[in-house]
This record gives structure tokens, C-alpha cells and sequence, in this order.
């Protein structure tokens, strides 16, 4: 009942977001769309503030967008704004504020994190209140998480280069949640075995 998308070509951020969510809601046009519109606004700011004549302008649009790339994969800023659409939003976990050091010291008490490290986005989140299952489409299927293995978890990724953020706001609620919760603690024997980010891809 765990909705997981494998990867397809270079689309992490998309199964990341779906992932996320539970659901395929988010697909490459929608993200493409975002990240036209961020462009375009970047070129404005750029153009009002210098004139559309002016060397800083031309060379803006001249370059390659910072927010898609050509195999298809999309920046930070494409994610934040489609995650917003869901009153959903990222916090890195490396900061030094309150919301930062509490999911670095208290995993266990988030909902959901999404991690990126080379262009590779995945995402893995909590179920039932008390169940985390990484939903990396580079793995074969969903591959549970014991909640004594989430901060080592999470501190292996760190290690390996990727940064952590924890997602704020409210979950959609989905069919995996709701029956997660009659779940007994530790559904899988082999919970928290295996590897971390399931290798490097787009």
C-alpha cells in the first residue's frame, strides 16, 4: 500500500515529491512550468534593475537555467515552491535555529525528510506516527526503517555529502498511514539493514 515510484531517466524530484505526498501529483511539466516561471522572474529582476540592454541581462539570458537542467533535473528553489502549493516546506537540518537543531537531535519526531546530495533527490517519511520506510526510487521497493536506526541513518547520509531537510507542514493523509497504525512496532526483522541512499543517479 506504500506508494513508491522507481526511477525513470533523470526524474528523482518528481518521485521524491510523490513520494512525499503519496500519490503521483507532481509530474515533469508541472516542475518544468516552475521552473520557467522562476527563470522568468529572475530575467525581470534582473532586467528592471539594469535595463534590457545591459550586459548582466544579456548574459542571463544566455545561459544554461539554474533551475532545470537538460537531463531534466530541478534545483532546490523548483522544490520549495512546488511543495508550497501543499503548505508544505523544507528546513535543512544543518542550520543552527530551533526548527533545525530539533529535527537534527529528535528525527524521530518529524514527519519526513528529503535528501539530495549529485543531483539525486529521495525522500523518507513516517508512517502511522511511528513508522519510517525510505522511499528512494533508486531502490527495488520501499525499504523500512527501525526508529532506532533513523539518526544513524541519517547521519550516514550526511557523511556520504548529502544535505537533510526536514519537511514542515501536514502530511496529505493516505491509505499507507491510516493502516500503518495498527502496525506492531517493528513490522520487518531486518528493519534498518541494508544501504542508505541506494547509490548515485539523477
Amino acid at each position: 500500500y506504500v506508494y513508491h515510484e522507481k526511477q525513470v531517466g533523470a526524474l528523482c524530484a518528481v518521485h521524491s515529491l510523490n513520494a512525499l505526498v503519496q500519490c503521483d501529483m507532481y509530474t515533469e511539466v508541472d516542475l518544468m512550468e516552475i521552473a520557467q516561471d522562476l527563470d522568468r522572474q529572475e530575467g525581470d529582476v534582473i532586467k528592471s534593475a539594469t535595463g534590457g540592454d545591459s550586459r548582466e541581462y544579456l548574459e542571463f539570458m544566455s545561459r544554461e537555467s539554474e533551475n532545470v537542467s537538460d537531463d531534466g533535473n530541478f534545483s532546490l528553489q523548483v522544490l520549495t515552491v512546488a511543495l508550497a502549493r501543499t503548505d508544505l516546506s523544507l528546513v535543512r537540518i544543518d542550520g543552527e535555529d530551533a526548527e533545525s537543531q530539533r529535527a537534527r537531535e529528535y528525527p524521530a519526531l518529524e514527519n519526513a525528510f528529503m535528501c539530495n546530495h549529485e543531483a539525486h533527490w529521495f525522500t523518507f517519511r513516517k508512517f502511522g506516527g511511528k513508522h519510517w520506510v525510505n522511499l528512494n526510487s533508486l531502490l527495488d521497493e520501499p525499504e523500512y526503517l527501525s526508529a532506532t536506526y533513523l539518526s544513524m541513518f541519517i547521519e550516514t547520509l550526511r557523511q556520504e555529502g548529502y544535505t537533510v531537510f526536514a519537511v514542515k507542514g501536514n502530511l496529505p493523509d493516505c491509505g499507507a498511514n491510516q493502516m500503518a497504525q495498527y502496525l506492531p512496532e517493528n513490522p520487518v526483522s531486518s528493519a534498518g539493514a541494508g544501504g542508505t541512499s541506494g547509490g548515485a543517479g539523477g
